[in-house]
């Protein structure tokens, strides 16, 4: 429940307050613990708006811990919203 919550309250603070730094520490921080992962990517890719958002997580992240699984996230996300953008593209030249 509590891991929910803290990627809800990310999800929040990013799209309705405007607060980068904040929900950016509450992903890595999520991306930490083991009970948010099976929700984070969802989250992630919802809360993660900019580049720099991705840069951000990032460095947040090494402050919690030094595993990989917050690489593979980031690189996953980064295909997701890329293959939605040239989806689009190629939408709006037909």
């Amino acid at each position: 429940m509590l891991s929910v919550c803290a990627l809800q309250l990310a999800l929040y603070t990013r799209c309705e307050l405007n607060i980068r730094t904040t929900a950016n520490l509450l992903l890595a921080y999520a991306a930490d613990r083991q009970e948010c992962r099976p929700f984070l990517q969802q989250y992630f890719c919802a809360t993660v708006r900019l580049p720099s958002d991705w840069v951000d997580v990032a460095e947040q992240y090494q402050v919690w811990c030094q595993s990989s699984y917050l690489v593979y996230l980031v690189s996953f996300s980064a295909l997701v919203l890329l293959a939605g953008r040239q989806e689009e593209h190629l939408a709006a030249k037909n």
